[in-house]
């Protein structure tokens, strides 16, 4: 599905952890398939079995775990809508009628990515015809939404699924998987707070109970010194890794797998190489990057094996690292639940 993403800047942040690595928060974006969704609060119902063709109807919401966090609107539509634009925090997403991603029960699904700092953020949205009229939206109780907008955040969803009964979940989905789900929901406001707090905060609680966990994560041992090469984190829709090698220089290339790595230029005037697209199950997953005759191996989880095996390292970075571990061990375990 064709996106037009509009955006009147894009802000960058960054901050460096000095002695344990590198975190970085950038303005970037991406919109990636769901994989995590689970429609809650709201009764399913599919086109012909009671749904009222006369209105716009909002059925449910869903969330997206992959390299961002996406907040998707599920809602029947009239023949008469032609353009529904989502308004958030990164600006105004406009879908055409020939965009719309149309689900097996009728519904048209709309999506708008967030990063984990805008988890309380409203996203708007607003239906219009082909002469540019706002339409009404309806909730499934067939009341009107006021001024014709439906409003929610990612917040609200996550409250859903924490407060919503068994009854509300997949039917095929087993107690274990809704109490999985229910875990990963509450982990994903606490990975969220945390890194607002880590950003905006000089300094944070000390959380280390993941050390041990993290430690003996499978990968998480880079296969090269800190002296040697540095590993960082970009933490915002897009979830990526980066790789700092002493001397790197712009004209220079590396491998990963079949793919070709072309240096970026950071903040600080170094050069890095990125693997960009991480979602939060492959946080431990292992990485190549072949280099200068070099192979540097490591996993987006070795920033967090770096920080809490580093003396005097500083409190907010063991609870970033910590919390990291945790949303992602959450998700595995939500992922691979039965």
């Amino acid at each position: 599905m064709a996106h037009t993403l509009k955006r009147a800047m894009a802000t960058a942040l960054a901050a460096t952890i000095i002695g344990s690595g590198l975190l970085v928060f950038t303005g970037e974006t991406d919109i990636y398939k769901s994989a995590f969704a689970a429609d809650v609060g709201m009764e399913a119902k599919k086109v012909g079995d009671g749904v009222d063709l006369n209105y716009n109807k909002v059925k449910g919401a869903s969330l997206t775990l992959d390299s961002d966090i996406g907040l998707n609107f599920y809602i029947y539509l009239t023949e008469e809508v032609k353009k529904a634009v989502l308004s958030g925090p990164k600006g105004d997403i406009s879908i055409n009628e020939n965009d719309f991603n149309v689900q097996e029960d009728g519904t048209v699904k709309l999506s708008y990515p967030i990063n984990p700092l805008q988890l309380y953020d409203m996203i708007s949205l607003k239906l219009y015809d082909a002469k540019n009229n706002q339409l009404d939206i309806f909730d499934s109780e067939d009341i009107k939404y006021f001024d014709g907008i439906f409003e929610y955040n990612a917040n609200n969803y996550l409250c859903e699924v924490l407060d919503s009964p068994h009854e509300y979940f997949d039917s095929d989905w087993s107690d274990y998987k809704i109490g999985i789900c229910k875990d990963l929901a509450g982990t994903i406001r606490s990975y969220c707070d945390t890194t607002t707090e880590y950003f905006s905060k000089p300094d944070m609680e000390r959380r280390d109970y993941n050390n041990d966990e993290i430690i003996n994560t499978q990968n998480v041992v880079p296969s090269f010194s800190s002296h040697e090469a540095t590993v960082s984190l970009v933490l915002d829709s897009k979830f990526a890794v980066r790789l700092y090698v002493d001397d790197l220089k712009s004209s220079d290339t590396a491998k990963y797998g079949v793919k070709t790595l072309i240096p970026r230029k950071a903040w600080d005037g170094r050069y890095y190489f990125e693997i960009s697209g991480i979602t939060p199950t492959k946080l431990g997953d292992q990485i190549v990057i072949k280099y200068n005759g070099n192979n540097y191996t490591f996993c987006p989880l070795s920033w967090a094996y770096r920080v809490v095996t580093t003396e005097y390292a500083p409190n907010k970075d063991v609870t970033m690292a910590n919390q990291l571990y945790n949303y992602y061990s959450t998700a595995k375990a939500f992922a691979e639940a039965e």
